[in-house]
C-alpha cells in the first residue's frame, strides 16, 4: 500500500513539474499530455518501458476521476506513443544466474 502511495506522489510530481502547474482535468489538451511524456524521457533516468507505466498511473488516475465526476471530457494521455518503447534493447532475466 505504501509503495503504490508513493508511486501515484512521484508520479503526479513529475506531472506537475513538466506542466509547471497542476491543470483542471477538464483543460487537459493533448499537447500537456506530450509536455509529460518528453519530460519523462528527457529525465535519463526512466526507460521508455518505466515511461509508460507511469504514465498509466496518470491515464489510470484521470480516469477514475472523469468516471466518479461524471464530467465529459477525453482522456489526453489515452492512446499516447513513447518513443524508444518496442525497440531492439537488452533485456534483463527475471532471475539472476
Amino acid at each position: 500500500m505504501k509503495k503504490n502511495t508513493q508511486r501515484v506522489d512521484r508520479v503526479t510530481k513529475r506531472l506537475k513539474t513538466a506542466l509547471g502547474q497542476s491543470p483542471r482535468l477538464d483543460q487537459f489538451k493533448r499537447e500537456d499530455a506530450r509536455k509529460v511524456r518528453n519530460y519523462m524521457l528527457e529525465l535519463g533516468s526512466l526507460t521508455p518501458a518505466s515511461v509508460k507505466r507511469e504514465l498509466n498511473i496518470v491515464k489510470a488516475i484521470i480516469n477514475h476521476a472523469i468516471t466518479e465526476f461524471e464530467l465529459i471530457c477525453n482522456n489526453p494521455f489515452k492512446k499516447r506513443d513513447i518513443a524508444g518503447l518496442g525497440e531492439d534493447f537488452e533485456k534483463r532475466d527475471p532471475f539472476p544466474a
